[in-house]
């Protein structure tokens, strides 16, 4: 059974429109209990697949046949007796007054909807506060009141004011993205230096560049790595001697050519290639 709950299109019994477009329905939502009269106690159903269609606050009704206490108004209600709907809101902004003098009521806060016997009109309305406690008549004269000391914003202004919110939204965003934009540039930029670091390390380690070469290398990797590195493995890894060799190899040999060709060929052998400077010397001793 299709319902309407609310038409924003009339001027409702407490003398203002809904703006449907603002209505957060989020809390009724979640318990959209169809009440009776605006009493909490007397839950007759519930609302599903509430919607906004055009200047219509619409939802179904699903009664809950199993109570026999309710069934004499659930039947009352099918058979066409019981046909008024009013609807309860919390205002959690004051109305603004549109250019044709008309009150709108933006960024309400629907709380329930109820089945009535007698509504005001077809814009039947019930105020709440923010604790779900019925405004008086003396709190809703306070509330028109401040509303009447109010600015007077016309639709154009309102838009405006609207559109100046979304652009300071937006701003916020669109700067939180530029600064995580900006850490993950310098996140990227440390991944980069120590893969170049490592490879030069490596390299250094190999013998294919040396201790020179490495500040000017790290320098041009930064712009293009995959051509240094390219560069670089092309160059034949050279064997790293160790200390110890060096110096032995640095070391003069005290036997003479001819002692050593004669005793110790070997010895010779490993002369000419480990150190050839002292072979030669040793050979212009003959």
């Amino acid at each position: 059974m299709e319902v309407i709950l609310s038409d924003s299109s009339k001027i409702n019994s407490k003398g203002f429109k809904i703006d449907l477009t603002t209505l957060n329905c989020d809390r009724f939502k979640k318990n959209p209990v169809m009440l009776y009269q605006h009493d909490p106690y007397t839950i007759i159903g519930k609302w599903d697949n509430l919607r906004v269609e055009g200047e219509l606050l619409k939802a179904d009704a699903v009664f809950d046949t199993d109570d026999e206490e309710i069934k004499p108004i659930i039947e009352k209600i099918e058979r066409g007796f019981l046909k008024g709907c009013s609807v309860g809101i919390h205002l959690t902004e004051y109305f603004r007054t549109n250019e044709e003098g008309i009150n709108i009521a933006r960024n309400a806060e629907l709380l329930e909807a109820s089945i009535v016997s007698i509504p005001s009109d077809a814009g039947a309305v019930i105020l709440f506060d923010e604790n779900h406690k019925e405004l008086s008549e003396e709190e809703i004269l306070k509330l028109y009141t401040n509303m009447e000391e109010q600015e007077v914003l016309s639709p154009d202004e309102i838009q405006l004011t609207l559109a100046h919110k979304e652009i300071e939204q937006l701003t916020a965003e669109v700067n939180s993205l530029k600064e995580e934009n900006k850490k993950l540039k310098a996140d990227i930029a440390q991944m980069e230096a120590t893969k170049i670091n490592d490879f030069l390390k490596i390299s250094l380690s190999e013998g294919k560049i040396n201790d020179k070469e490495f500040p000017l290398l790290a320098e041009l990797a930064v712009n293009d790595f995959d051509k240094v590195k390219a560069l670089i493995n092309l160059r034949k890894a050279e064997k790293v001697e160790s200390l110890s060799s060096m110096v032995k190899r640095s070391e003069p040999v005290t036997e003479n050519y001819m002692d050593l060709m004669k005793n110790n060929p070997e010895k010779l052998q490993r002369l000419k290639h480990d150190n050839p400077e002292e072979f030669e010397r040793l050979k212009s001793t003959l």
